[in-house]
């Protein structure tokens, strides 16, 4: 039966090789694979734990950093209590948006 299975899956994909339409999503894979400063900071920090909050919580500091580029405490703890972390792991997301802060005011890309 998996045999069956991954026969009918690479079928396709030899088929897309063929006809060219697979270098886009070879182009496509290494665009997904670049990562954006929070993610590259989320991985720094060792803060994905289950998984639960992490796209809310990196979407919620991404939307606070396009409102302002210098967050205090007090605005990043604010954002932090809009997601429900199960792990606690809440110092290490501080720490991760605190990374993507001084990145940007070292004159690293956009957050988003």
């Amino acid at each position: 039966m998996l045999q069956r299975w991954l026969r009918l899956i690479q079928q396709p994909l030899q088929r897309s090789r063929r006809n060219g339409i697979c270098s886009g999503f070879e182009r496509c894979k290494q665009t997904i694979l670049q990562l954006f400063p929070p993610q590259a900071a989320w991985i720094a920090e060792n803060v994905p734990q289950c998984g639960y909050c992490q796209p809310g919580q990196i979407l919620s500091a991404v939307a606070l950093l396009k409102a302002k580029r210098r967050p205090t405490g007090e605005d990043i703890d604010a954002v932090l209590d809009a997601n429900l972390c199960r792990c606690g792991t809440y110092p290490r997301i501080r720490r991760a948006i605190g990374r993507v802060v001084a990145a940007l005011q070292e004159g690293a890309e956009d957050p988003r």
